[in-house]
């Protein structure tokens, strides 16, 4: 099922055998468009300060009652390596932590020589916290047409499915859903995606009129291009 990140912010996380603590936030790539640490507060029986979890660890999760249950145990994670759960998470932390929990790396693996060079110990460009981005302006074709609301996310792969976009100064429903294929590039630093398509293209898309997209993981977000890409020709409109 989709759901928006959001609503996840405050969830219980458990444990096999007791309360780890309450998400806080959420990190996803910009590459992959995936989520790929759970940010938690950590419970009295952990200590206090805040961990990382991949979802790769959840064994289910719970609406009715806020709950995300994980197949660790409290130890493993009291024990767990220590992160600065910030948006420029070092490389080398994260390897340590997903070498701790044995979490396959998901960024390609670097040879001896790339390893040494200048940058590779600092943060990781392309991970971002969702209550970061939460707000960016986006623009199509270079127009803004309005900010992100809210990250839509499929529950079973924690694959990102569509940006929820408050485009209430134009558009009549207020909101629309644009896929991440539509992304060009995320700007942190500028607090804006800009998106490869116009602004008439948004207006194009089945979800531009206040219907959620998709609601199954076998579904998949409609595809960018057609006349309206920025990539197809001058605009006729």
């Amino acid at each position: 099922m989709l759901w928006a990140l959001s609503d996840i912010s405050g969830y219980s996380v458990h444990a096999r055998d007791g309360d780890l603590g309450t998400v806080r936030d959420m990190y996803f790539d910009d590459v992959d468009w995936r989520v790929r640490y759970l940010a938690v507060n950590g419970s009295a029986k952990v200590g206090p300060g805040k961990f990382l979890l991949s979802p790769e660890v959840i064994s289910s999760t719970d609406r009715e009652f806020g709950l995300i249950s994980v197949f660790l145990r409290t130890a493993a994670v009291h024990d767990s390596p220590t992160v600065a759960a910030e948006r420029m998470l070092p490389r080398q932390e994260e390897s340590r932590l997903r070498a701790y929990y044995g979490w396959p790396n998901y960024w390609p693996a670097l040879s001896a020589s790339e390893q040494d060079m200048p940058g590779q110990a600092g943060g990781n460009p392309h991970l971002y916290s969702m209550e970061e981005v939460l707000g960016y302006r986006l623009l199509a074709g270079g127009e803004d047409i309005g900010f992100l609301m809210d990250l839509i996310v499929d529950d079973h792969t924690w694959q990102i499915q569509c940006l929820e976009l408050d485009a209430s100064d134009w558009l009549p429903a207020g909101r629309a859903w644009v896929p991440p294929a539509c992304i060009e590039h995320l700007h942190g630093a500028r607090k804006q995606i800009a998106l490869t398509i116009r602004r008439n293209a948004v207006m194009d898309c089945p979800y531009a009129y206040g219907s959620m997209p998709p609601a199954s993981a076998g579904e998949q977000a409609p595809p960018c291009g057609g006349d309206n890409s920025l990539h197809a020709g001058p605009s006729t409109s």
